[in-house]
C-alpha cells in the first residue's frame, strides 16, 4: 500500500499566512532587540566578564592549581541568541524557503527547529550555569553537551516511514537526561544559599525564567509528537500531522521569542547592576 506524502499548508492559505506572519514578526522583533541590546550594552560603558577556570595538578594526586582559561561575556551571548533567532525566523520568509519549511512540518520533520533550539538552549544553559557560580570548564562543557544532546534526541522519533513521529521513547530518555544539567544548576544555587553566598535576585530570576521556558518548550513538543499520530491530512493543512506540525511551529516561535527576549533584557539588567 502506498503511503501518501504529507504536505504542509500551501502558500496563500490562512494557516500558511498565520505562520508566515508570526515568523516574520518574530524575526523583525528579535533583530530590533539585537540592535537595542547592543546599544544598551554600549551605553553602559562596562562589560560583565566571567572567568572560566581549569585545574591542572602539578603532581599525581596533588591539589590542582586553578588557572583562568577563558572568559564569558553574557552580553555577547545574549546578542548571539537574538541574532540566531532573527536569522532563523527570517530565513524561511522567501517563498521557496517557506514552501520547503511547511512541507517539512507537514511531514512531521522538525530537524531544522531542533538544531536551532539545541544550539540556543545549550548556550543559555551555559550562561545560566556560569552566572550561578559554576566556573570550571570541565563542568561547563559537559553541561553544554548534555543540553544540546537532549534536544537532538528529539530528532529520533521522526526517523522512518510510515508512522513519522509516533514514538515518544526517545523523548522520555531526553526528559530523564535533561534533568541532569538543571539539577546541577539547582544544586549550585541551593548550596550557595546554605553557604550564605546566594545568587543575586536577577540571577535567580534569570534561572527560573529559563527553566520555565525550557519546560514549556518540552511539553509543547511532547504534545505535538503525540498529535502527529493522526491520519495524514490534505495539502491545505486541515488536521492531523500537518496541522500539528504547523501549529507546533507557531507555538515554538512564540515561546522561544518571548524567552530569548526576557533572557536578553535580564542580561542587560545584570550588566547594569554589576
Amino acid at each position: 500500500m502506498t503511503v501518501p506524502t504529507p504536505t504542509g499548508p500551501r502558500v496563500g492559505t490562512p494557516a500558511a499566512g498565520r505562520l508566515r506572519a508570526i515568523e516574520v514578526g518574530a524575526g523583525i522583533l528579535l533583530a530590533l532587540e539585537a540592535v537595542l541590546v547592543a546599544v544598551a550594552l554600549g551605553d553602559l560603558g562596562s562589560r560583565l566578564s566571567l572567568p572560566i577556570v581549569a585545574g591542572f595538578p602539578t603532581a599525581p594526586g596533588a591539589v590542582a592549581d586553578r588557572v583562568v582559561v577563558a572568559a564569558l561575556d553574557p552580553g555577547i551571548a545574549a546578542l548571539v541568541l537574538l541574532v540566531l533567532g532573527a536569522v532563523s525566523r527570517l530565513a524561511v520568509v522567501p517563498r521557496r524557503a517557506f514552501e520547503r519549511h511547511t512541507a517539512a512540518l507537514g511531514a512531521g520533520r522538525r530537524g531544522r527547529r531542533l538544531l536551532e533550539y539545541g544550539f540556543a538552549s545549550a548556550i543559555t544553559l551555559f550562561v545560566v550555569a556560569r552566572l550561578n557560580g559554576i566556573a570550571d570548564v570541565t563542568s561547563l562543557v559537559p553541561l553544554y553537551a548534555i543540553t544540546n544532546g537532549v534536544v537532538l534526541l528529539a530528532l529520533l522519533p521522526q526517523r522512518g516511514e510510515p508512522g513519522v513521529g509516533r514514538s515518544r521513547s526517545p523523548l522520555m530518555v531526553a526528559a530523564a537526561l535533561g534533568i541532569v544539567p538543571w539539577g546541577v544548576v539547582a544544586f549550585q544555587e541551593v548550596g550557595g544559599m546554605i553557604a550564605g553566598s546566594a545568587a543575586p535576585p536577577l540571577v535567580v530570576a534569570l534561572t527560573l525564567a529559563t527553566l520555565a521556558a525550557a519546560l514549556t518548550t518540552a511539553v509543547l513538543h511532547w504534545r505535538e509528537v503525540g498529535a502527529g499520530v493522526a491520519p495524514v491530512d490534505d495539502a491545505a493543512g486541515g488536521g492531523g500531522r500537518a496541522a500539528a506540525g504547523v501549529a507546533g511551529q507557531r507555538r515554538y516561535v512564540v515561546v522561544t521569542t518571548v524567552a530569548t527576549s526576557v533572557f536578553a533584557w535580564l542580561i542587560v539588567a545584570l550588566v547594569a547592576a554589576a
